[in-house]
């Protein structure tokens, strides 16, 4: 038997050539045939179209593959009738070379295949392609743009600078002109500390031209030998630390005198980061001159300075002697009153034992009483003489002390005086204070400023006649505030009335307050004021705290 033997029978009698299958068998094999037929022709017409295809032939073998198969079944259909089962084997084979061949190829193209991209990604990527075109013709946009930009600004850095060498040229023009009418001499010297530049004026104030002094040493010749030391230390510290500075020397002239002159100098930094020092030259012998003239002057100004002090504290010794014997004068005032009560008090006591007497009513009991009384009274009064002469014999030795006790004591002095005048003394002085100070010269300030307001309130006549002493404090200092109902003062007044000799009263001397204000300030450190309240003077009293020398 040979692959090409005719003897073999058609497909048909398979079928027994029934009608139905005979038919249904060339039907649907005409169908697939059409079908594999028309996907070729899509295929090719794919590839013509798509010319950017990586791989464009497994296209075109896919469609001979195809193409095959379809034949395969045509060859089918024919095989019903005619037996060419050697040309369907044939076909078959090369179907099969055909398919082999193409699933290979399929394989060996499936990775390339796969790093296509999906249409999303196509899509994406299309965008994004876009999106860079887009900004490209933008970039491309702003290129032009700056590149006008920068045209337009060479164009005005251009006339700028022609400009800017212009005022250049009009400034070296203006600064050859300053330099030249400064009447001082202008230099300049570098890292190197060479003298790089000097003006003329050097001619007018020293009498020869700059040209004769060509480098350092030949200014440092012309400056006086003792100078040159502090001059080369000021240059040295000028350059190596940075700082301005300033000298005076002398410079000897063309006619071989001497001449004060002031030397400044400051550092200034250049564009390639050295320094140098850009400096002026003054003339300065007539300061020199006159500040000579003013020495002389002030020795004697010194002098007779000296003598005024001393003058004005001898009369500071006589305005203080003035005011003692003052405070003296108004301490025995304020005695007399004191004793006014007990010697009446005793003055009784003795009527009433001559009246006893007379009348035979006197008996040891009596006597013994009235004894007892009048010795009261006495010691009443011995009291307040020892109290006087606490005050007339006091050394005012600095000393610690409580205010409240001589705000007390003070009052003891006047109380009675005071009482007698119809004049009310309140004392509000409840916290315990302390302070370092001569507590006499403290009680002196406290009677004057009581006898001014005393003479106030009597001279105005006033209806609520009341002197008010209120001490307060904190932790620095205590407050004494001396108030009174004699109405205030005139205001045009009220800033001379701590000078000395000022008063507001034509029988008065004009020491008191100021004699007050010393005494508060120098010698108990601390300070006095005075204004007007709704009812006369307030004078507040200010003393620092002290218990003892630690504070």
């Amino acid at each position: 038997m040979t692959l090409f033997n005719d003897t073999f029978l058609p497909h048909g009698y398979c079928l027994h050539w029934q009608p139905i299958l005979i038919w249904l068998y060339t039907a649907f094999n005409a169908l697939i045939a059409t079908a594999y037929y028309s996907i070729p022709l899509a295929l090719l017409y794919f590839v013509k179209k798509r010319s950017d295809l990586y791989f464009p032939w497994l296209f075109v073998l896919f469609g001979l593959f195809i193409f095959a198969c379809g034949t395969t079944h045509i060859l089918h259909i024919l095989s019903l009738w005619q037996p060419i089962y050697s040309v369907q084997i044939i076909l078959d084979g090369i179907t099969a070379l055909i398919s082999i061949v193409t699933a290979v190829m399929l394989w060996k193209m499936l990775p390339m295949a796969l790093d296509i991209p999906s249409p999303t990604q196509l899509k994406a990527l299309n965008r994004n392609l876009n999106d860079e075109i887009r900004l490209r013709n933008q970039v491309e946009q702003d290129l032009r743009e700056t590149q006008s930009q920068l045209e337009r600004r060479v164009t005005e850095r251009t006339e700028q600078l022609k400009k800017t060498n212009e005022l250049l040229n009009e400034s070296k023009k203006r600064l050859s002109t300053i330099i030249a009418n400064v009447h001082a001499i202008i230099w300049t010297m570098d890292d190197n500390r060479q003298v790089t530049f000097i003006s003329d004026y050097i001619t007018q104030l020293l009498g020869f031209p700059a040209s004769q002094l060509s480098d350092s040493r030949d200014c440092l010749a012309i400056i006086h030998r003792r100078d040159h030391y502090r001059l080369i230390h000021t240059v040295l510290r000028t350059l190596s630390q940075q700082i301005p500075g300033h000298i005076k020397c002398r410079i000897r002239h063309r006619n071989h005198c001497w001449r004060w002159i002031c030397i400044s100098m400051t550092p200034v930094k250049l564009n390639d980061d050295s320094w140098q020092i850009v400096g002026f030259v003054h003339d300065a012998h007539q300061d020199y001159l006159q500040q000579k003239q003013i020495r002389l002057m002030n020795k004697q100004l010194d002098k007779r300075v000296r003598q005024a002090i001393a003058e004005n504290l001898q009369q500071e010794k006589i305005i203080a002697s003035q005011a003692r014997f003052a405070a003296m004068g108004e301490m025995v005032a304020n005695i007399a009153h004191q004793w006014r009560q007990p010697l009446n008090s005793l003055s009784l006591t003795l009527e009433d034992l001559q009246e006893a007497e007379h009348q035979n009513q006197s008996n040891k009991q009596f006597l013994q009483q009235s004894i007892d009384k009048a010795l009261q009274q006495i010691d009443k009064m011995s009291a307040t003489i020892d109290v006087f002469q606490s005050r007339l014999q006091g050394e005012n030795r600095k000393q610690f002390f409580a205010v409240p006790d001589v705000i007390h004591d003070t009052a003891n002095l006047v109380q009675d005086y005071l009482s007698s005048q119809g004049i009310n003394l309140v004392i509000e002085a409840r916290q315990q204070t302390y302070a370092y100070g001569s507590p006499e010269e403290l009680s002196q300030v406290f009677q004057n400023l009581i006898a001014n307001a005393r003479d106030a309130i009597l001279t105005n006549n006033s209806s609520n006649k009341e002197i008010r002493f209120a001490l307060t404090a904190d932790s620095k200092q205590s407050i004494i505030e001396i108030s009174d109902s004699g109405g205030g003062i005139d205001s045009a007044i009220k800033d001379r009335i701590f000078d000395p000799f000022f008063s507001s009263k034509n029988s008065a001397r004009g020491i008191g307050l100021y004699m007050a204000k010393q005494l508060i300030e120098q010698s108990l450190h601390g300070s006095i004021s005075l204004d007007n309240d709704q009812h006369g003077v307030k004078v507040t009293i200010t003393l620092p705290n002290k218990r003892n020398r630690d504070d």
